[in-house]
């Protein structure tokens, strides 16, 4: 059975699609979705 990603439209197999913040997303979209910024740790003050 195929269902459709609901961010970029392209049809899937049924055991491909995730959810994501209650949104059916394809892997691809999926992985962009979760993808964290990185960002420096610690306090820089110059």
């Amino acid at each position: 059975m195929m269902d459709k990603c609901s961010k970029c439209g392209q049809e899937v197999q049924e055991d491909d699609i995730y959810e994501v913040n209650g949104q059916k997303v394809c892997e691809d979209c999926k992985l962009n979705e979760t993808k964290v910024e990185s960002k420096p740790c610690g306090n820089f003050n110059g």
